[in-house]
């Protein structure tokens, strides 16, 4: 036994060590430059420093005194520079120097040099190379006798006006006030005082990888996108999502799907191979990601015995190297080079799949104290994390590594196995430092069965051999690494001089200290009456003493988890020189601790804690230290310091106080019938109620009234202001072939503000001449006017500026059909033109139809009267289809241009002959869209709350009064659903067979003319085929019941009528629709430009599918939006904006949801989810409306190409079903849920109307816009 004073000195003795793993040495001395030693790097370049170059990559190597340098390398000539703004002293000489070597340089300018922006004369440098050694570059300057001295110092290769190649090595930068002037080198004198400006910027648009996919991690406070914001809240939203699943009313079917292993394999392949998509797109942290790769490369070239010595930048442990060894050796087998995204991939695997191994760990651990379905739940929060999906992937850092090593060292540790547990800690260590934040709990645990009565003896034997085994893993992982000749504690030696690395009060961590302005603030400045320091000191201190007085009053092992995310969540809220990941392992432990105390607060507390390391993760990775809105930071602080309260509360509560029972998860009910017995309820089940004539299910007249009224309205207000059913005439083109040309001759000389002009089908190019006699011309401009594909059809107003009586406009090149031409004064008066002429290959006549339709020139452009975004190419398109010219558009199947050309035929090829079409089949969708509904919800009211809203969304008004394919393709697609559906409802083990063909045969049917329209159709057809399938396997499981239950008619057919099934899809779902694509080819084949037969037709599908699959450009479409963006509404597309003399007038069209569906379907779904009891309401038909608003939307999210949010129309009519789902539960539910809901429809409508200008380009006040713009990225002009 120990005596008490040992106990007492044990305790002591294993605290203090517990507290000073947690406590590195901070940094001291003030200098004139921030982050002068190069040591912190943050964004891939030294923080505080921007990055100037045109093409450089920049490095952090280790330096000459072992630290960290920046190395600069230049391949193809430029120049490239590190720079600080600093201020200075009026009237006083300084000596700015730094330590320097470099490598094959070459320019006619010292290549390596220190200069002042602004300051030509101030500038010293190398010509030539150090030859490998380390030589000191310095610059005298003087500053003048300005009060106000800022300048920037620059160091690195060439200049703007001198171009460089090779590498230079940078450390120890000083700037140091003279007391005398130096001897030996020259003064030089700064003139004026100049701030950083030029081609500096704020760091945050740096070069340093030389690799334009990373500047995705480069941005600016107002760089801040709608994608990158869409995406964080869509990731937030899919993590919420999980976690009402797992705590509704779906837990129970969830748990038990879940002991499925090929659902849980399914389930576990998703998440990778999620992570992996993330990993080869994102480029990843620079420094994380420069560093891993190329320590991976560099152990291919030493082995593991040459790392250290090789003299690269390394400030991690050994421990990882030994995975990175294996990943560099594949990565050289495969012949992959650094850089690429291949390589990047790579690096990142091992991260990657520690996540999925976590997860499963986590599963496992809870398996022992909850249903193994339960368990796997709960394992989901894990494996679906955002902030670890976001680490491992997006950012490429190893933090589940480690914390995989972690977990299992704990667990061990609460197995009572200490030895094996303190073994498996010191292999956390060796894999990164941070694992010391764990320290305290080993040192409380211990601590506790060494005062515990009975087991003293014991836990010193345990102690003692703990430290022996960790002492072996040390050796074992250490010793193979460490360079000759170095101590035995190389390893700590090293690590504790990177972590004085991050002397700050918050290294981007979001919590107490960043919470009052600490976030990189030197951790000894003032903070209340002392300094950030010593306050997180005292507070980790306190943290830690709190820990073991809460383990002290149970000494239960069963706390060891819920003690651990304590610990390491008190010191990232309350220490200092915290990261923002250092939060991640005290989230996992939280979480294995929810599932062995089976509480639902804790289990929430995760969910939280999560989605706040997220964002504070995410933020981090997109922006920076520097970039970070002050107000953001405060933010989320607040938020995590404010969760951190309740967590606090919640483990007094659990490992103190409360009784286990109070905060217990509900159960999942165990056993549940097992899966096969289920199968075998539901077949009989359904082949005994069998008809389905279910209350309410057909139309009657009520409906028919009902769907009247929504239809007429919607009509009226689709084919108002739909376009003008007059344009001016047309005219026979003007051709680039000899002496070509336009004359206008004016009643008098006239100054001439503006020309105007409609054109028709052409393109070229025009040059404008004027005169006063009509002989001799001179040019009025010196290029040329021109008019490109996308200009037909519409008018144009153009500025003039000159005075003249003839107007001479000369086609130099391709073919001009104008078809009406105007001019006008600068008060917009069109001024009367005495003739006009068409010359044509030196052929000259009179063309009063140039100037006959005066009437129909307007002073503002008009959507009415113009082709607008896409139109230019369905409808030109169409326009060539009935002219047997060969179509421009060849992106898209014919169909639909097709059908286009129908509404031309009937009203003539104007906008509103060449819209109308769209618009018929989008009033068309509301029949379509009502009969699914009523077959869903049986009920009239519900029906027409769906087609109100459907009515109501703006995009679907928007798409289908435009002359694009859209309007179509969600025609057919929405019948192919409907008739799918009706499919499975019928029954051909209860039924003729030719009577479950009409459904089957109308959805082929309309799957042929919606593939034959555009692909996006093709894409239903996997949902379809998901829906086909399933209900195949219903009619299967009815088989095996009847066969078993002498029900001989069912089991003698099933044969023949699933064959005769099977043959009936190949018909209808591949025959068919190939007869009707290639049918679709008629204009192809009666063009009368070139040939065109079956091979061609293949061709075609060939470059769509390379089109499609390609559609990238140098610069991003300013109105794409990546695909998780689009349920968020956040960046509509800009269809229209007129021009012209809008006197503070502005007419516009967007192309953008009614905010109050989408946003409310979105809360609709996740209410879904999330509903904790059924109420005694079926849900049926949801999983079919789930399927297919999935196979529409997921598919998006595989293809690399630019995608708009357009894109998104497909799955807005079962986003719209599903919200229905919800609100016929809200009504039924609550109090005045009905009220609610006839609110909520009412609001929609409202929205309608409120955006009605938006959506039809009516001219309305700039203040009036702007009052719609209700996020910052939907467009305001």
């Amino acid at each position: 036994m120990l005596t008490n004073g040992k106990k007492i000195f044990a305790f002591v003795l294993i605290f203090c060590l517990a507290f000073c793993f947690l406590t590195p040495a901070s940094a001291a001395g003030e200098i004139f430059v921030d982050n002068a030693s190069l040591d912190v790097w943050e964004n891939g370049w030294p923080e505080y420093w921007n990055f100037d170059s045109d093409g450089a990559m920049i490095e952090q190597m280790q330096g000459e005194d072992g630290s960290s340098c920046a190395k600069i390398t230049l391949t193809d000539p430029g120049y490239a520079f590190l720079s600080q703004e600093i201020q200075l002293e009026s009237e006083k000489v300084y000596m700015i120097s730094c330590r320097i070597k470099t490598e094959n340089v070459s320019a006619a300018y010292p290549a390596a040099n220190i200069n002042i922006w602004g300051q030509p004369q101030a500038e010293d440098g190398f010509l030539a190379d150090t030859q490998g050694d380390w030589q000191e570059m310095r610059l005298c300057v003087k500053t003048n006798v300005d009060d106000f001295q800022t300048y920037t110092i620059r160091f690195g290769l060439g200049n703007e006006d001198s171009d460089a190649t090779g590498t230079v090595y940078i450390d120890s930068i000083r700037v140091e006030e003279m007391d005398e002037d130096p001897a030996d080198l020259p003064i030089h004198t700064l003139v004026g005082s100049l701030a950083q400006a030029g081609g500096l910027d704020d760091g945050s648009d740096g070069e340093g990888s030389g690799d334009e996919e990373t500047s995705r991690y480069h941005h600016s406070r107002e760089d801040i996108t709608y994608n990158d914001v869409g995406e964080m809240l869509f990731a937030i939203t899919a993590f919420i999502a999980v976690y009402l699943l797992i705590t509704s009313v779906w837990k129970e079917k969830m748990a038990h799907f879940l002991q499925n292993k090929w659902a849980v394999l399914l389930i576990f392949a998703a998440a990778v191979g999620l992570r992996l998509v993330i990993a080869y797109r994102e480029p990843g942290h620079i420094t994380d990601m420069n560093c891993f790769a190329s320590w991976a490369k560099q152990l291919t070239k030493t082995g593991l015995g040459g790392f250290y010595s090789s003299g690269i930048f390394a400030d991690y442990p050994p421990g990882y190297m030994y995975i990175l060894y294996p990943i560099g050796l594949l990565g050289n087998a495969l012949g992959w080079q650094l850089g690429t995204a291949e390589y990047s991939l790579l690096v990142r695997i091992p991260a990657i799949l520690c996540d999925a191994v976590l997860a499963y760990v986590v599963y496992r651990i809870g398996k022992k104290r909850m249903a193994p379905g339960s368990s796997m739940l709960i394992s989901l929060l894990v494996l679906f994390s955002p902030a670890l999906i976001a680490t491992s992937s997006s950012w490429g850092q190893i933090d589940s590594v480690f914390i995989l090593a972690a977990v299992g060292s704990l667990y061990l540790l609460q197995k009572d196995k200490k030895v094996y547990a303190a073994m498996l800690l010191m292999v956390t260590f060796m894999i990164k430092p941070q694992a010391l934040i764990i320290a305290p709990v080993f040192a409380i645990v211990y601590l506790a069965d060494i005062f515990t009565k009975g087991r003293t003896k014991r836990a010193l034997w345990d102690t003692l051999l703990s430290f022996v085994g960790m002492a072996g893993v040390y050796l074992l992982l250490a010793v193979p690494m460490m360079p000759e000749g170095s101590s035995f504690l190389y390893v700590f030696e090293r690590m504790a001089e990177t972590m004085g690395q991050y002397a700050y009060g918050s290294v981007n961590a979001f919590n107490l200290m960043a919470l009052f302005g600490g976030n990189f603030a030197n951790m000894e400045n003032g903070f209340l009456f002392g300094t950030y320091g010593s306050f997180g000191a005292a507070f980790i201190a306190l943290a830690i003493l709190a820990a073991a007085v809460l383990y002290f009053k149970k000494r239960d092992k069963g706390n060891i988890f819920l003690l651990s995310a304590f610990v390491v969540i008190s010191v990232f809220v309350l220490g200092h020189e915290m990261h923002e990941r250092y939060i991640l392992p005290g989230i996992v432990f939280l979480l294995i601790a929810a599932m062995q105390k089976d509480s639902r607060k804790l289990t929430f507390l995760g969910m939280l804690l999560s989605i706040l390391a997220f964002l504070n993760i995410q933020i981090v990775l997109l922006y920076g230290a520097d970039a970070i809105d002050t107000l953001v930071v405060i933010i989320l602080s607040a938020m995590t310091v404010v969760a951190y309260g309740f967590f606090v509360w919640l483990c007094v509560r659990h490992m103190a106080f409360a009784p286990e029972e109070f905060l217990r998860i509900s159960a999942v009910p165990e056993p549940m019938p097992g899966l096969k017995e289920r199968k075998r309820r539901s077949a009989k089940e359904r082949l005994e109620s069998f008809p389905l004539e279910e209350k309410g299910r057909r139309m009657n007249k009520r409906d028919a009234w009902v769907l009247s009224l929504i239809t007429g309205i919607y009509a009226v207000f689709a084919f108002t202001n739909l376009g003008s059913l007059v344009i001016p005439a047309r005219t026979q083109p003007v051709t680039a072939q000899g002496d070509s040309a336009y004359i206008f001759e004016l009643s008098e000389s006239q100054d001439i503000y503006q020309w105007k002009y409609y054109a028709g089908y052409c393109e070229g190019n025009m040059q404008i001449f004027i005169s006063e006699d009509g002989e001799e011309y001179t040019p009025l401009l010196d290029g040329n006017v021109k008019h490109e594909y996308g200009d037909m059809f519409k008018w144009h107003f153009n500025d003039f500026g000159g005075r003249a009586k003839f107007i001479r406009i000369e086609v130099t090149q391709g073919d001009i059909e104008l078809r009406e031409v105007a001019f006008t004064d600068s008060e917009n008066n069109l001024l009367p033109i005495a003739g006009a002429w068409a010359v044509r290959d030196g052929v000259q006549e009179e063309a009063p139809y140039l100037y006959d339709e005066q009437d129909q020139v307007p002073t503002i452009t008009s959507a009415l009267t113009d082709m607008y975004f896409d139109e230019v190419y369905h409808a030109r398109t169409a326009y060539e289809y009935m002219e047997g010219l060969y179509p421009y558009e060849i992106t898209h199947p014919p169909l639909g241009k097709s059908i286009i050309t129908i509404g031309i035929q009937i009203f003539g090829f104007n906008p509103f002959g060449w819209r109308f079409m769209g618009a018929l089949f989008g009033v068309l969708q509301l029949p379509v869209f009502y009969i699914f509904a009523k077959r869903l919800f049986k009920k009239t009211k519900w029906a027409a709350i769906g087609t109100v809203l459907f009515a109501a969304d703006f995009m679907h008004f928007d798409l289908t009064r435009i002359a694009t394919i859209d309007s179509y393709s969600i025609f057919f697609i929405l019948l192919m659903y409907l008739f799918m559906y009706e499919y499975s409802q019928h029954n051909f083990n209860r039924e003729k067979l030719w009577k479950t063909f009409i459904p089957l045969g109308l959805c082929g049917i309309s799957f042929a003319l919606g593939a034959a329209t555009k692909w996006l159709c093709i894409y239903a057809g996997l949902g379809l085929c998901v829906l086909f399938f399933y209900t195949v396997y219903q009619r299967y499981q009815e088989y095996k019941y009847a066969r078993e239950n002498g029900m001989e008619e069912i089991a003698a057919n099933y044969k023949k009528k699933l064959t005769l099934t099977i043959l009936f899809c190949v018909l209808v779902f591949i025959i068919i629709p190939v007869i009707v694509y290639v049918a679709s080819y008629a204009p192809y084949f009666n063009n009368t430009e070139r040939e065109f037969g079956l091979l061609d037709v293949w061709k075609n599908q060939e470059y769509m599918l390379n089109y499609h699959g390609n559609l990238k450009t140098d610069t991003p479409h300013p109105y794409s939006s990546r695909v998780f963006t689009w349920p968020l509404n956040v960046h509509p597309v800009f269809f229209f904006m007129a021009e012209g003399e809008m006197n503070g007038l502005s007419g516009l069209i967007w192309c953008i949801g009614n905010p109050l569906v989408w946003w409310g379907g979105l809360l609709g779904v996740l209410y879904l989810i999330g509903m904790r009891k059924n109420r005694g309401q079926k849900l049926k038909g949801l999983p079919f409306i789930a399927i297919a608003a999935l196979s529409q939307y997921l598919p998006w999210t595989l293809i690399s190409r630019e995608v708009f949010i357009y894109h998104y129309f497909a799955t807005l009519p079962f986003l719209i079903l599903a919200l229905v789902y919800a609100l016929r539960r809200i009504s039924g539910t609550y109090k005045h849920g009905k009220q609610c809901v006839y609110a909520y429809v009412a609001l929609c409508v409202a929205a309608f109307f409120l955006f009605y200008p938006i959506m039809t380009g009516v001219l309305v006040s700039r203040s009036y816009n702007l009052f719609l713009q209700w996020l910052p990225n939907w467009p305001v002009v």
